[in-house]
């Protein structure tokens, strides 16, 4: 399942690197794919969520806002 999403987040990172496209990311399969994949895209492009604080901003927005129980 890891190597899924990280296969999917290279795809991602690889459209919209170097090919200049817009990606929409929806996956339907009841689980956390979409802000596992989106949080992964972020972080290999933008090096501000790479820091603590990008990192919490990351959290915040893309898990918590979506309603992802953290503890």
């Amino acid at each position: 399942m890891l190597s899924n999403i990280l296969v999917a987040t290279n795809l991602i990172v690889r459209k919209m690197r170097q090919e200049l496209k817009v990606c929409s990311i929806h996956c339907t399969s009841g689980w956390d794919r979409t802000p596992q994949n989106t949080s992964l895209v972020q972080m290999m492009l933008d090096p501000y969520f790479r820091t603590f604080e990008g990192f919490a901003v990351l959290i915040e927005k893309d898990w918590i806002h979506f309603g992802h129980k953290m503890h």
